[in-house]
């Protein structure tokens, strides 16, 4: 009688979605000098129903049931983020521009309904992109 034994290696990518209805509040200033702006801005996202849509495993490798993490830390949780970005930009015509902006959020700044459950999900990043005058 011979044993033999197999081992796999896989990689499962498992995409995760956080879904919210939210409404962004946002105060901006620009700078203007010749063709080059200048515009720093900051405000707060009011966040109202949340949900999440994904699979997480625990230790063991066993689901975590989503109607748990939906019923424990999403329902009924009404919150505000903060939201702060500076735009930089430089006109190439009368109506077109093209910017680099620095974006930087932070969820459950402020959480409305004073849960034990927090998430401090922070988000930043750059964005390049055209701006175009209607």
């Amino acid at each position: 009688m011979a044993t033999q034994r197999k081992t796999n290696t896989r990689h499962v990518t498992h995409n995760n979605f956080n879904h919210r209805l939210s409404v962004p509040v946002e105060i901006a200033f620009t700078f203007k000098r010749d063709n080059w702006s200048l515009e720093p801005s900051s405000g707060f996202r009011f966040q109202y129903a949340q949900q999440f849509n994904g699979r997480l495993l625990r230790e063991g490798n066993y689901e975590i049931v989503l109607k748990e993490i939906n019923d424990t830390y999403y329902s009924n949780n009404v919150s505000m983020g903060l939201i702060t970005s500076l735009n930089l930009k430089y006109n190439i015509s009368q109506k077109g521009a093209i910017g680099l902006k620095f974006k930087y959020e932070m969820d459950d700044f402020l959480n409305l309904n004073k849960t034990k459950f927090s998430y401090k999900y922070e988000t930043f990043g750059f964005l390049l992109g055209y701006y175009q005058a209607i």
